[in-house]
């Protein structure tokens, strides 16, 4: 059986550490915050819409290579980097916020300043520059070529190959999507939501056995698709199999005569819709599940922290000869 340790490359720095890179100019400032801003409006978008966000770095690596080609940059790469990195880190901090805010809404907490929202949402974004920087050479050397990261790896192949040959894909795909959420929602020639309580053997499927299946086919979310990659597709589309077809029926069936709140009114669990039962209670199972993989993944890497830890203040703080670490 192969080991993690069998799966380390070697490490090999593109950029030579014997030479001095121009990494941050006006060129570089100037870019990273317009991407920054024009992905923060997309990000935001789809965390009020679906609850769910996308890094910038993989798309913004792709354009800022193309426009280096175009500009003709003699530095393209470690501008580059720094680009995707300023747009990324922007994203990140509006991620947060999106996730950060409504929960004081849901705690009803909704007499706040706006000094006092901001507060949270800056300590988490320092918080974060301060674990990229503890971590950065764990991950980035020493785990290198052994974690499946499917974006972060494209954005590397396209940051390493300096050339924007895929931009123009970027390019049109984004015209593609553009033309197709027009048709979809300005023209309506069919609905976002495809259900197949919309028809009527799904409509008596959803009655009878209160199975419902639905697919929303927003373009935003097949670019989601896209860069999180088949396999993690899958186990998040099997995740949705698994409520809708399994834990709805088995509320039903076990909690029929238990009374719930919908629209203001108390019913019988029994005699609710479908989409109530999974907001009120499905949901619940698959944030706790989210919880609990977090949970997980920090009991994990606990070694990983404490040995990260010594090779970070060792050196500042134990003699050479009486170091053990």
């Amino acid at each position: 059986m192969s080991t993690k340790s069998d799966q380390r490359q070697t490490f090999s720095p593109l950029m030579s550490p014997d030479r001095d890179y121009e990494e941050i100019n006006t060129y570089v400032v100037c870019w990273g915050l317009f991407f920054a801003v024009l992905f923060a409006l997309a990000v935001g978008y789809l965390a009020l819409k679906i609850g769910q966000t996308v890094d910038a770095f993989a798309p913004v690596s792709v354009l800022a290579m193309g426009m280096a080609v175009l500009f003709h940059r003699k530095n393209a790469f470690p501008e580059t980097v720094h680009i995707q990195a300023i747009a990324s880190a922007g994203t990140n901090v509006l991620g947060g916020a999106m996730f950060i805010l409504p929960a004081l809404y849901i705690l009803g907490i909704e007499d706040l300043s706006f000094i006092e929202m901001s507060i949270p949402i800056v300590l988490g974004g320092v918080l974060g520059v301060f674990l990229a920087t503890v971590f950065r050479r764990y991950f980035c050397e020493e785990m290198d070529g052994v974690y499946p990261f499917p974006s972060g790896s494209a954005a590397a192949e396209v940051l390493q190959s300096n050339e924007g040959s895929k931009a123009h894909i970027m390019l049109l795909s984004g015209l593609v999507a553009m033309a197709y959420d027009f048709v979809l929602n300005t023209l309506g020639w069919w609905q976002e939501l495809l259900t197949t309580t919309a028809v009527s053997w799904g409509q008596t499927l959803a009655d009878k056995y209160k199975l419902v299946f639905s697919i929303d086919n927003d373009a935003a979310l097949l670019g989601i698709g896209y860069f999180t990659g088949l396999r993690y597709g899958l186990i998040i589309a099997a995740g949705s199999f698994f409520s809708f077809l399994v834990c709805i029926p088995v509320a039903y069936y076990i909690g029929g005569d238990h009374a719930m709140v919908v629209g203001g009114k108390d019913i019988l669990l029994a005699q609710a819709p479908v989409g109530a039962v999974f907001s009120q209670y499905v949901r619940h199972i698959g944030i706790g599940m989210l919880a609990m993989a977090g949970i997980i993944g920090l009991l994990t890497m606990s070694g990983v922290v404490g040995r990260v830890m010594r090779r970070a203040f060792c050196p500042a703080l134990c003699p050479s000869a009486l170091c053990s670490c």
